[in-house]
């Protein structure tokens, strides 16, 4: 039996537990308002070498039975050490980066009958150096291909790319 995108659906939607789900790259997540029933506005605190703190609004969409989809457009980011803990991650303001302009995430996921199959798909506006903006393109592309494997972790049969 493989993965079913419902135990997948409960998990993302509850931003409280991202820093379980995605242990290899969230050290801290907090919900912190619900816009509407599909819209969530949440932080999170990476863990890779290079810690940052992202607000991220999250529209979810279901387009037919057995399908899902979330749409993450990152309103703030800034230096892990405006936000030092999960009890502080939703007070205050990130004081904004200059590596990280904009960024926007699509996961989809679609019931298959060997499991779970999910795509994703990052686009990101960067600034700051050459040598930065390579940087921070490879540790977007490995946070995307870990949090793949932390969903095959989780519920077994999860293809992805």
């Amino acid at each position: 039996t493989g993965a079913k995108v419902e135990q997948i659906v409960q998990q993302v939607r509850d931003y409280d537990s991202h820093a379980t789900l995605f242990a290899s790259s969230v050290k801290s997540a907090r919900l912190c308002s619900k816009e509407n029933e599909n819209t969530f506005l949440f932080r999170y605190r990476t863990s890779s070498y290079m810690e940052y703190v992202t607000e991220t609004r999250a529209t979810h969409h279901r387009p037919a039975p057995g399908r899902y989809a979330v749409v993450g457009e990152m309103t703030a980011t800034g230096s892990a050490g405006d936000l030092p803990d999960a009890a502080t991650l939703c007070k205050g303001t990130p004081k904004g980066s200059s590596y990280m302009k904009a960024l926007r995430s699509v996961w989809r996921y679609e019931q298959a009958a060997d499991g779970v199959h999910v795509e994703t798909e990052i686009a990101a506006v960067l600034g700051g150096f050459t040598l930065a903006r390579g940087i921070v393109r490879r540790l977007l592309s490995s946070m995307m291909k870990q949090s793949l494997e932390d969903y095959r972790t989780r519920f077994g049969q999860v293809q992805g790319g």
